[in-house]
Order: C-alpha cells, then structure tokens, then sequence
C-alpha cells in the first residue's frame, strides 16, 4: 500500500492544526457589532434581578398548610379561608399537530394568573401536563375504529 507524502507545513497536531485554520487572531474584526441595546440589557438585567428575587422568595413553589399549621379534623370552609387556594391548567400540546405560537400563549396566560395569583396570596398551584384533552378524543377514536373492524 502506498503512503500519501506529507507537506512540510502541515501542523504536527490537530490543535494547532484547527487554530491555524479559524484564525483566532482575526475574528473580533469578523464579529458583527450589535449598537444600540440598551434598552434590551436593561430589561435583561431586570429580568435576572428578579428571577432572582423570586427564586429566594420562592415566589413559584407550592406550599400546602402543614398539619402544624392546619389540624386534619378542620373544617373545609374554615380551611379554604384561612389559605385560599388557585389551582390552573391547560391542554397540553398533543398527536392532532404540530405546536404553534398559540401553544405558548395558552401556557403563557395560565403561568401569569399562577404567578398572580401567588402574588394576591393564594396557594397557587399549576401542574404542567395534568390536563388529559387529547386522551379521551383519542380513546374515543380507538374505540370506533374497533367497533367498525369488528362488523
């Protein structure tokens, strides 16, 4: 078998090999400039603050009474003043198409009332996924498909 000559410039290894190639040295003037954000880091810069704000609040986590805070044997009514309570949800994307901005505007809209709703005091509560929409059309449609084979 023969062997392919090796040119004399040709790198000894791959890192140098790869650094020679893109060049490092040139790409800030390669680099797109990006002016006038002002505005947008600032409204990033917000957003963490309160990200972080409420990761330490922990504005977003559920928080049922505790026994110590709530005997078993109290009353509902009683309960239900005491810490009221918001539960949301919404149809989750499933096997009738493809997803679509309206996807996340639904969830967008269900996820600010939680958030709300947290805020004016209410154990809020907003389970990602429990809503079952598409299962019953889906079963329904097995079910029919059934039926008609079995004729």
């Amino acid at each position: 078998m023969a062997e392919a000559v090796v040119p004399e410039d040709v790198p000894k290894d791959a890192v140098t090999a790869t650094i020679d190639l893109l060049k490092p040295q040139e790409s800030k003037d390669k680099t797109l400039k990006i002016e006038n954000t002002e505005k947008r880091d600032t409204l990033i810069e917000a957003e963490k603050r309160y990200q972080k704000l409420w990761e330490e609040q922990g504005v977003f986590n559920p928080d049922a009474p505790t026994l110590d805070e709530v005997p078993f044997d109290t009353d509902p009514e009683e309960l239900h003043a005491k810490h009221p309570k918001w539960f949301g949800n919404f149809a989750y994307p499933y096997m009738n198409g493809t997803l679509h901005a309206g996807h996340g505007f639904t969830a967008s809209k269900v996820e600010f009332t939680a958030g709300f709703q947290r805020m004016t005091g209410k154990r809020a509560l907003f389970p990602l996924g429990y809503h079952v929409t598409g299962m019953p059309i889906k079963v329904s449609h097995s079910y029919c498909r059934y039926l008609t084979d079995a004729c």
